[in-house]
């Protein structure tokens, strides 16, 4: 019971930031929360499931209006918060949007 990293209602929600999560062919965004540990491919991912999308090899990534290479999917949203500030905006472009 020491441990509650994972299962305490008090660090859960101090660990969870909110984001905005954004999909490029049509523009709507949607909030959502994550875990500080939670990775940038993990939160890219939940723009597909959020706007029931389907990922392409086309698809662009965007950070706060900022193109996001795919090879940067592991960093964290903790290190992203260091690097961005507060407010994070996930946004995935598909090749259709014109974009």
């Amino acid at each position: 019971m020491e441990n509650k990293e994972k299962d305490g209602d008090k660090d859960q929600d101090d660990k969870k930031v909110k984001v905005t999560l954004i999909w490029g062919g049509t523009g709507a965004s949607k909030p959502d929360h994550f875990a500080r540990t939670d990775t940038a491919g993990e939160v890219f991912n939940a723009v597909y499931d959020r706007f029931k999308q389907t990922p392409t090899d086309q698809d662009t990534f965007e950070l706060n209006d900022q193109s996001y290479a795919k090879t940067e999917f592991g960093v964290t949203v903790e290190k992203l918060l260091e690097k961005f500030g507060e407010k994070l905006s996930f946004e995935v472009i598909p090749p259709t949007s014109g974009a």
